[in-house]
């Protein structure tokens, strides 16, 4: 039987009766309770394999992690903060013949969601030159970017993410989910990985989605594409800093 994987969370959901469902580390008691995204009638007939992240000896960028398949072609991380039993996954896209140039997608769930929230960072420094192909202004200096950082004075606005988790977050645990992200930040510096997230909207255009392959993701430059979509939403103040200079 194939399996599925279960999200972190979402609304009640109809499994084929094919479908050997896997979850993270929530309590099996939790699938019963009556606010459970899932309900056990779902689970009902089916084997429920649990994911251990204490069996497995793996870690990778500092994350444990599952190869789950067994096969070192999709991996599950363990990413907690944003929710009980959260997972990060780390999917194989293409193989080379030494493994140095494998390549993955990193699918990040909701450890962040906005890219304002990875980057930039120590890893990712704003460049000198930024390409937007829908800003007014393009190419633009990073350094404009610098200039309307909300970073309060003395800190370095080249290398610190636009937001942070808030402490008023709906994370279950700040310092972990911060941590996560800082994980994250060493796999997407990685030019073998292409890190998405589940709340990106500023890069569908550049992906091609199902039932379209991603393998390719490298050779068709999408991460590259979509590294600064989301500094779209400051096009106003880029403007008004233009506007300044004339």
């Amino acid at each position: 039987m194939e399996p599925c994987v279960l999200g972190s969370h979402g609304p009640s959901l109809s499994f084929p009766s094919i479908c050997k469902p896997h979850r993270g580390t929530i309590n099996s008691l939790q699938i019963l309770a009556r606010d459970a995204p899932f309900f056990s009638h779902e689970f009902s007939g089916r084997e429920v394999t649990e994911l251990s992240f204490e069996s497995s000896a793996l870690t990778i960028g500092g994350m444990k992690t599952i190869d789950f398949f067994k096969d070192g072609g999709f991996y599950i991380l363990d990413a907690p903060g944003h929710a009980v039993g959260h997972v990060n996954a780390l999917a194989g896209t293409a193989t080379s013949q030494d493994g140095l140039d494998d390549t993955f997608i990193f699918l990040e769930a909701d450890s962040y969601h906005l890219g304002s929230q990875l980057r930039p960072n120590p890893y990712t420094p704003f460049p000198s030159s930024i390409e937007i192909s829908s800003f007014s202004h393009c190419p633009c200096p990073g350094e404009l970017f610098e200039r309307i950082h909300p970073l309060p004075v003395g800190g370095d606005p080249s290398v610190t993410p636009f937001q942070i988790i808030p402490e008023e977050s709906v994370a279950i645990n700040i310092k972990d989910a911060r941590e996560v992200i800082r994980r994250i930040q060493a796999f997407d510096a990685d030019g073998r990985v292409f890190v998405v997230n589940a709340h990106e909207w500023n890069y569908y255009d550049v992906l091609e989605v199902f039932p379209e392959s991603a393998n390719e993701w490298k050779t068709k430059g999408w991460k590259e594409k979509a590294r600064w979509r989301v500094l779209e939403g400051f096009q106003g103040a880029v403007d008004l800093i233009f506007t300044d200079r004339t």
